[in-house]
């Protein structure tokens, strides 16, 4: 449930989104399927009219008391996702800012346990790509992992940016 008190957006945004998937509605909850003509396609209207209820439901039951302030008086499921992104997204503006600073802080020593550090940067990484997923992609992490890792991983290192490696099924230390 989404609580600014939990400050919980991140996680939320994510089950929202699957959510949405699984039930093939994420299209009119972004506001990329209008509602048709109900005189010209009345079948099609009555149907779009059933999604948007079925979202703006789901997303009612998934916000706290607290949060309807911002959906109350929409018409739309659209305008009701929107309100609550613009919201998170903006105040969690400088949550964006301090998890990009502390990506690029994260460095690992010869002694550091490597996994632990990967799934450290890959949880900070996804985090971030929910803020803006429209950030550099693979190669940009893949650099961010690189620079992370002692200068004694520089041969793997540059291997995985190239893309000579995928899949690791080894141990790369060996």
């Amino acid at each position: 449930m989404l609580d600014s008190k939990r400050n919980n957006w991140l996680l939320w945004y994510d089950s929202m989104r699957n959510m949405f998937e699984m039930n093939n509605v994420t299209k009119y909850a972004e506001g990329q399927i209008c509602c048709p003509d109900p005189t010209r396609n009345p079948v099609r209207a009555k149907h779009w009219h059933q999604n948007n209820a079925y979202i703006k439901m789901l997303i009612n039951v998934n916000i706290s008391d607290d949060e309807r302030v911002h959906t109350q008086g929409c018409a739309t499921a659209h305008q009701m996702w929107n309100n609550l992104k613009t919201i998170y997204k903006t105040s969690n503006g400088l949550v964006y800012t301090e998890k990009l600073q502390t990506i690029f802080q994260l460095w690992a020593t010869d002694g550091t346990n490597i996994p632990e550090h990967l799934k450290r940067l890959k949880k900070l990484w996804d985090e971030i790509s929910m803020y803006n997923n429209q950030l550099m992609g693979n190669v940009f992490f893949k650099h961010i992992i690189a620079q992370s890792l002692p200068c004694s991983w520089n041969a793997f290192t540059n291997e995985y940016i190239c893309g000579h490696i995928d899949e690791v099924d080894r141990d790369p230390a060996n």
